[in-house]
């Protein structure tokens, strides 16, 4: 499976949210350098406690 996450900037609150399709993840930060830093502390650790199989076949992230 691929996981996916998307920071969506937030005009109105002046932040950047976190579209994704990794279970419990959400991501509010100020700037992408900050956002990215929380998701790649948090989505690892939620992948593998919501999806048990996928610990096996865990990578490094894609950062494009």
């Amino acid at each position: 499976m691929t996981y996916y996450v998307t920071p969506v900037w937030d005009a109105e609150h002046r932040i950047y949210r976190s579209e994704s399709n990794i279970a419990g993840l959400h991501v509010e930060a100020p700037t992408l350098e900050e956002f990215q830093e929380v998701v790649l502390d948090l989505a690892p650790e939620l992948i593998v406690a919501n999806h048990p199989a996928a610990a096996a076949q865990t990578t490094e992230p894609y950062l494009p």
